[in-house]
């Protein structure tokens, strides 16, 4: 999961419900089936500025990926493979730009301590 740096400063529920969400956040990086990292401001523009996406893949040729955009007009799910294509690449691109899983573990730390 690639989670942009402002989800760890925009409170939503209050300062307690942040400060329970990212203490929860940071136990969930020490997961060993859980990979969490952070896109920081300095990044700037980035692939993922237009929105969330999630590609499920299912393992199989007779199952191919899908992108799944979710937005205000509604859930989109992506089933060409260009297209899917083009979010993959986006997914490869915020993998680069975003922190590593140590120094985005150490981030969610250091903001769940400033709650």
């Amino acid at each position: 999961m690639i989670l942009d740096e402002a989800v760890l400063h925009r409170q939503v529920g209050g300062p307690a419900v942040m400060a329970q969400q990212l203490a929860r956040l940071s136990e969930a990086t020490t997961w060993p089936q859980v990979v969490i990292q952070v896109l920081p401001f300095s990044c700037g523009a980035n692939a993922g500025i237009e929105g969330h996406f999630v590609i499920l893949s299912f393992g199989t040729i007779e199952d191919p990926p899908v992108a799944y955009v979710e937005g205000l007009m509604g859930d989109v799910y992506i089933e060409a493979a260009d297209e899917v294509d083009g979010f993959n690449l986006a997914w490869t691109y915020l993998v680069s730009q975003a922190l590593d899983p140590a120094e985005s573990a150490a981030m969610i730390r250091a903001s769940t301590k400033e709650q």
